[in-house]
């Protein structure tokens, strides 16, 4: 009987040291993209070339947050992944390059992951019907987690 107590004891404890774990990745995911993002809207501002991946990107980053407020941090990980990809491509569309230090680590592109329709499918129902154009020039201060969350 010892042992079965000590052992429930044993996988609570192990279980809760998970979470703070997946938070501090997923903050720091989501700081990640959020650098990532604002290159991407510097450089929509200067060559003006909208594909529609901003728009998306922002949603998924957005998204993210509000994921990660929830206390969702593994699903907040994958949302903000797809926001940083599709960045890339809005930086690379208006002739940015892509810095080293921007890529996915192995915490932030978990073996496993979502595909890309998976995550766009649980994005909620677009109600902005905003643009790249109108984001070029928008105040993006609410893609970010702050410091003390």
């Amino acid at each position: 009987m010892k042992h079965i107590v000590l052992a429930l004891i044993m996988m609570i404890g192990l279980s809760s040291f998970a979470q703070p774990g997946q938070r501090i990745a997923a903050k720091k995911c989501i700081r990640r993209t959020t650098v990532v993002i604002m290159h991407a809207q510097k450089k929509l501002k200067e060559n003006k070339v909208y594909t529609g991946n901003m728009v998306k990107s922002v949603r998924h980053q957005r998204y993210a947050r509000f994921l990660f407020r929830q206390g969702k941090f593994l699903r907040a990980i994958h949302q903000s992944r797809r926001a940083r990809q599709l960045a890339f491509l809005v930086i690379q569309a208006n002739k940015g390059t892509v810095e080293k230090g921007w890529e996915l680590s192995k915490d932030e592109n978990p073996a496993g992951a979502p595909t890309d329709a998976d995550l766009e499918k649980e994005l909620p129902a677009d109600t902005e019907n905003k643009t790249d154009e109108k984001l070029a020039g928008e105040d993006l201060k609410d893609i970010d987690v702050e410091e003390k969350e």
